[in-house]
This record gives structure tokens, sequence and C-alpha cells, in this order.
């Protein structure tokens, strides 16, 4: 066997863009308003994130290809790539957003997408791959399809979410059936996220975040709850495999293999991986060979070998995570940053090493703020990208990954010429300072670095102000099926952080609006982490003390509402916010909401107070611009790719973040 190292690198855009000449500026486009065009500066960053892999032709031996799916947000993409040569084919699914499961049966690749829940079928030599539309009798969501499976019965199984809903496929009439829930009392986030189909009449389910492991009977359509009661209080059931008679389950966090009897549901073993969180993603995470069990870590990219008999783990390398086998005895293996490896099991040798990187039209953008020199930075989701559009020369800069971790960047704040970074997953934080070269990683010298997570089972990072005190507040919410959120502090001279969890009792933080004296005004969620369950009846207002580190008041806004997403100073004593789709004005001296309006048929994610005389407000399906009185509201675009960036530069030009552009609007006054 040969050992090759070789670099490959799928291009389709450079990572600093220069705008055109004067004459050359991008066209404006129209929007719904007369006198308010957008002018599309670009994508802010291309850089695909590779989720879930396949071998394609396990029998090409060394010369199998991979098929992986991406979570691009402009189009859904597949990529078959060949590890040996490099040679890389994009699929594409045609009015789809993001690809996610994936599985192949003999030579038919099936694709699940997100957003729309679709099912793509593709087979060598097809230009467009063949769209399953789920059926939606009740109205359901059904916006993402996590997993794909052939059955001992012939038909194919969907898992998708929010719902948890079960789908079958007979792809001879290319008929699609719901099944519907397959759970007893589903929350309101339900991920279907595994099916196994290795055993003869039945399927293994796997589900989070409220967690549940079900076998389904193919002929009665009969559950079972599989999972042991011990492990009822965790998040998720990520995947499981086939072992002798047993199936092992995939269970987090901590992430565990649960070994149980697939026939009698008796509970054999429980063992906890010893190098963090195992991925998840891969139609084989868990991956058979033989008498082990071989799996990959996110946090340090470690390839596992577990023995079942002698019951040790053995790490093989520093791999990635399995994504299948040729020819019996080679592995293939990929990083999260797509550094693949082919290694041979009989020999224990690595037989080809190759990096690679895929980019494509454009990742969603995320979040966006001001930056340094009225820049704009931002984020993209879900690729932990960072971008920065510099006004002064109009270009763009997109250097790349701002972390070594997945997930994507929530929010950004600007202080002292330095951006700090709130990251989603587990609540952590970075910092770059755009002066310096670029560099990530951990150590002090790193750029953006990494500064660590604020614990506390925290998650996501919706928002983040420079309070008064010239430190650094950022607002969090908890991790999958948690309550609690906190107002982290973060201190910019000692990059310490200080964390006050629960200051509103089993709710998330989410906008944070600093007034000029000693103040922080705060708005929060009754919703915890994905699938958790609320546990009070409607969202608040408070006001943090920073000088005495406490809160000093609590009261409702607007009865009922489920969260306060936007704040912003309407006047010096007169907030301006929006809780679910009742935008609000409130008098902070005379502690009085003095008006109330409807103002979207969705949730309002965004309100920005503009210096032209106008608010502007966001929700994941329109732009608007509404009076100061709330009287008049005025749709500006609407457009699926909204989500809550919008900034106001101090410089007066306003940004939003639509799908994977950056558009800022131009306003004819």
């Amino acid at each position: 066997m040969r050992l090759l190292l070789v670099l490959t690198i799928v291009i389709f855009a450079t990572s600093c863009t220069t705008a055109p000449e004067a004459d050359q500026q991008p066209e404006l486009l129209p929007t719904l308003v007369p006198d308010i065009s957008f002018r599309n500066l670009g994508p802010g960053n291309r850089q695909l994130e590779l989720i879930n892999s396949i071998v394609l032709d396990p029998a090409a031996g060394e010369e199998a290809r991979i098929v992986q799916t991406t979570a691009q947000e402009k189009e859904a993409i597949a990529i078959v790539f060949q590890p040996a040569s490099g040679d890389t084919t994009y699929i594409r699914m045609p009015d789809a957003d993001g690809a996610r499961a994936i599985a192949v049966i003999d030579e038919d690749v099936f694709i699940g997408t997100y957003l729309k829940g679709q099912v793509f079928h593709w087979r060598q030599g097809m230009e467009t791959p063949r769209a399953f539309q789920l059926p939606r009798p009740n109205g359901e969501r059904l916006e993402f399809v996590f997993s794909v499976d052939k059955a001992s019965d012939g038909f194919y199984y969907i898992g998708t979410w929010p719902e948890g809903d079960l789908m079958r496929l007979d792809l001879e009439s290319g008929t699609v059936t719901n099944l519907g829930p397959m759970t007893d009392d589903p929350p309101r986030e339900y991920y279907l996220r595994h099916i196994n189909t290795e055993f003869e009449g039945r399927l293994f389910l796997s589900f989070g975040t409220e967690v549940s492991f079900k076998e389904y009977n193919l002929e009665t359509g009969e559950t079972r709850e599989f999972l042991p009661a011990s492990m009822r209080d965790r998040s998720w059931v990520s995947h499981s495999t086939r072992f002798r008679n047993m199936i092992v389950a995939l269970v987090d966090s901590p992430s565990t293999l649960v070994f149980i009897d697939a026939d009698t549901g008796e509970f054999v073993r429980e063992v906890e991986s010893p190098g963090g969180r195992i991925w998840p993603h891969n139609f084989k995470s868990l991956l058979v060979h033989h008498e082990h069990i071989y799996f990959g870590t996110i946090e340090d990219d470690q390839l596992y070998r577990y023995s079942f008999d002698e019951d040790t783990f053995e790490i093989v390398g520093q791999l990635g995570h399995p994504i299948g086998l040729a020819e019996d005895d080679l592995l293939f293996a990929r990083t999260r940053l797509g550094f693949y490896t082919i290694y041979d099991l009989s020999t224990d040798n690595i037989v080809l090493q190759r990096q690679s990187d895929f980019l494509g039209d454009g990742m969603l953008v995320h979040s966006i703020a001001e930056g340094p020199d009225a820049s704009v930075v931002g984020g993209t989701y879900i690729n932990q990208g960072l971008f920065q559009y510099r006004t002064a020369d109009e270009t763009m800069y997109a250097p790349g990954r701002a972390v070594e971790f997945p997930g994507q960047i929530d929010n950004l704040v600007t202080f002292n010429d330095k951006v700090y970074l709130g990251h989603y997953t587990k609540g952590r934080f970075s910092v770059w300072d755009p002066q310096e070269d670029w560099s990530p990683g951990s150590d002090q010298d790193s750029n953006p670095k990494t500064l660590g997570t604020v614990g506390n089972v925290q998650d996501r990072v919706p928002h983040g102000v420079v309070g008064p005190d010239n430190r650094i507040y950022f607002a969090t919410k908890p991790e999958y099926g948690k309550l609690g959120g906190s107002l982290v502090v973060l201190d910019p001279e000692t990059e310490e952080f200080t964390v006050h969890r629960n200051v509103v009792k089993d709710q998330s933080v989410y906008a944070l609006v600093p007034d000029r004296s000693r103040y922080i005004y705060a708005s929060t969620s009754v919703r915890g982490g994905l699938g958790a369950r609320p546990a009070a009846a409607e969202s608040k207002l408070f006001v943090w003390d920073t000088q005495s580190d406490q809160k000093v008041m609590e009261r409702s806004i607007v009865e009922g509402a489920y969260e306060i997403w936007g704040l912003d100073w309407l006047a010096p004593d007169t907030l301006v916010g929006a809780a679910d789709s009742v935008m609000f004005i409130y008098d902070v001296k005379g502690d009085a909401v003095i008006k109330t309006k409807i103002c979207a048929p969705e949730e309002i994610k965004k309100v920005v107070t503009s210096r032209d005389g106008w608010i502007y407000a966001m929700t994941e399906e329109r732009l608007l611009r509404v009076s100061t009185d709330l009287e008049s509201v005025q749709t500006i675009d609407v457009h699926e790719g909204y989500w809550d960036s919008m900034v106001e530069t101090s410089d007066g030009r306003l940004f939003v973040g639509r799908g994977p552009d950056l558009l800022e609007l131009v306003r004819r006054d």
C-alpha cells in the first residue's frame, strides 16, 4: 500500500473581493417601497459546511467515491468526491435549501433537504435529481429531513423535524405516505434524527430533543420504547447501529454507547465516550468492522476503536469520523474541516490522505454588526465563517472559519477596534483583531483567539452589547432540552467571564440595550433550548445594574408574549421593541407601555431605530419600515432568507443580511 498526501481546493470565489469601479457599481434593486432600493454587496462567506457522508461505490476500493451533504443555504448541494484523485461533482437539488440526510442503496442515492423538507433521488447519469414532496395532511411544517434508509419491506423510510413524523416512500410508484408523529407527546421541537433498518421487520427510531429510542414494527405500526429509564434525562439519541444481536444507541450528552438486546429490549451495557461528543451526522457514524465499533469525536477529530469483548477504547489516530468501508477493510474517514483519510484496518496503516475545501454560492448570513471604522462584520450559518465588509474601500473580506469547533457565529460586538464573537455551540467566545494577521486557534497569539465557553449548560448567543462600564454583555440561551439562559459579562482587559444564570427564572435572555449611565435593559423568552417545554407563561423586560451586578427591575410587557426579540432606543427615555409579532413603545421613566400594535404575521426578530426617522424591523420572511408612532407599517421586501441580521452603522448606512447576501438599503432622501 502507498501513502499519498495531496491537496485539493475547489474554488468558486476569492477571499477578498474588490467592488467594481464607480461606473460599475451593483445595480440598484427595487423594493416594495418606492423610495428604498437594495444594493447587493454579495455573499459574506462561500465555504460549504460538510454534514453527512457515505461511501458511494465500495467495490472500487481505494478509488471509491464519497457522497456528502452540505449546509448550503442558497441551494441544496451534495458533493460526489473521490479522495484518490480529488475529482469532484456537485449534485444540485433545485428549489431546495440545504442538504442533510443521505443514504446509498445499491446505485441509488437519496438526499433529504431542509427548510422545504424534501427528498431527492439521484443516480449516476441523472442531470437533475428526482424530487419527492412530503405530504402534510395536518399542515405540518416538516422543515428538515434528517434520515433516510431502506427497510426489509422494500420501502424507504424518512425521518423529519420538527413534528417527528415518519414517512414511507414507494420508489416504484413515487408515493410518499405520512405515517404521522412517532412520539407520545411531542413538544415544539422534535427530531427523528436517525432510522436504523438493520433488523428484519422493524425499524429503530432515534429522537431528540426530548430523548426517545423506539422500535417500530413494520407490519403492525406499533412502537416500543427501548431507551433505559436512567437515560431519559438526556437530550438526544443521535444514531444507532447493529452489533451482533444488539442495537447500539448513541445517547447524548455526554456521548454514551448504550447496548440493548434487540429482541428482549433488555439493557446490556453502557460506555461513555472517552473523547467527548461523538460525531452523529454520518450514515455510518458508528461503524462496525468485525468485532469492533469505530467512531470519531467532534472536538479533537480522534478516531476511536471500541472492543466489546475487552471493554476497551483505543485511539486509531486524528483521522476524524468514519464515513464507510470499501472492499471490507478500507475505512474512509474525514475531519470536520475536510481532511480525508483512507485507512487499511487489516494492516493499521494509512493508505491516502487529502485536504479539500469546497466552496459554493454563499452561506446564510446569520449575524451582522458594526465593526471598526464603520465596517460591517458578520458571521454565516453554520460554518463559523467570518466576514468584514470594508465600507472605506467597498471590499468584502472573507478569511474563513473563525474557530475550529462546529456551529456558527451568533453575535458580534466591537470594542476598542477588536471584534468579540459569540458562538453556538456550547456558548463559546472568541476575539478577532482585524489589524493583525489571520491565524485562528486557542493559543495566546491566535487571531481570532478562542476565549472558551461560559459553561452553565449555555449554547446560543442571541445578542451582545458594550455596557456603560466598558464591559461586554452577552445574552445566552441554554442547550437542547434545558431551561434557563444567562447574562454573560466579559471583561475585555482580563478576558474573563462572569455568568449570571436564570436572571429571569427558566427564561432565555434575548436582547440587550445599554443606557448611557449604568443600566442594561434586557428582554427574555420563555423558550429554552430546542425541545425544552416552557415553564413560564410570558416573556419579560428586566433592568440590570452594571455597578451592583444585579437585577433591579422585572416586568411583563405584552401579555402572553413568548419572546421579546428586538429592543432599541426610540428616544432618550423611550424603548421600542417587538414581542412575538407585536411592536411596543415603553416609557422608561414612567415604567409604562404606552402603545402596542401587531405589525407582522410572523415573529419580529430585530428592531433598529434609524436616524432617518423610521423604525426598521425584520421577521424571518419580511423586512418592514414602521413609523415611530407605530401607525404606518410598510413592507419593504418579502423573502424567506431573512433572520435577525440588520445594523445601521455610525455613518448612517443601513445593512441587512438576506440569504447568503449582504444588502445595503439605499434610501432616496
